[in-house]
């Protein structure tokens, strides 16, 4: 497993990390093996091993551990180990509903300054997943659901809102951890929804917009949940 770590720092620039935020590139290494399905859940992670695999002391190695176990990516659990968070369904459906809520208020509070940069962002996401969808191989799921994730987080960014964007960002990264299974096939009506929530978000049609994008997050939370859905709260 750690030799994909090993790969995935040398594509990153990293042949040998800095001795300045190690905890923080830790973290991101860790962070990019979980969404990208290289640490599966319920696997476990061990720190004196990873420490040892990036020649550094485990005390970064740690922290970063303690950072993902804060944001509910992994759970550690006193002389059993350390283990990557198994996906929680009601957990999920909550936070589908906090997702729709951001959005959505993303969508009727954009800011002038800010919404050209957010058209910029979910113009540039929206190309990335055409590019993708052109191989036609669904080989990457993880390359889709970060563009697809990138493409959100641009709609929340046309708020100007920074504490807003980072209130969502752990709710785009559970939602694509959630999500790293969704049909293949489905990214192609997913691409086809963006385009006309940008169309929407660009023409200022604000009830057309809101209504995408309820049908969008709704689609996607019946794909993850399914027949369960309505069982959630019994």
């Amino acid at each position: 497993m750690w030799r994909a770590t090993r790969q995935l720092r040398e594509s990153y620039g990293m042949g040998r990390i800095e001795t300045r935020q190690l905890a923080e590139q830790v973290y991101e290494l860790l962070l990019h093996n979980i969404l990208g399905g290289k640490l599966r859940p319920g696997e476990r992670v061990l720190d004196q091993e990873l420490a040892a695999e990036l020649g550094i002391s485990r005390t970064p190695v740690k922290d970063a551990i303690n950072r993902l176990a804060i944001e509910e990516l992994l759970e550690i659990h006193p002389r059993r180990g350390t283990f990557v968070v198994e996906p929680d369904l009601a957990s999920f459906a909550e936070l589908m509903d906090v997702r729709l809520m951001i959005e959505l208020h993303a969508c009727r509070h954009a800011s002038p300054d800010a919404s050209a940069r957010a058209i910029s962002g979910m113009s540039r996401a929206i190309a990335t997943l055409n590019e993708l969808l052109a191989m036609d191989n669904f080989s990457d799921i993880a390359a889709f659901m970060s563009a697809d994730g990138d493409f959100h987080r641009s709609l929340v960014a046309g708020v100007g809102n920074g504490r807003l964007s980072q209130l969502y960002e752990p709710i785009a990264i559970h939602n694509q951890i959630a999500r790293i299974k969704y049909p293949p096939d489905s990214f192609l009506l997913a691409q086809n929804e963006h385009r006309q929530i940008l169309d929407a978000y660009q023409r200022g049609a604000d009830s057309d917009l809101s209504a995408l994008l309820t049908k969008h997050i709704e689609r996607a939370r019946k794909q993850v949940l399914g027949p369960i859905d309505c069982c959630l709260d019994t």
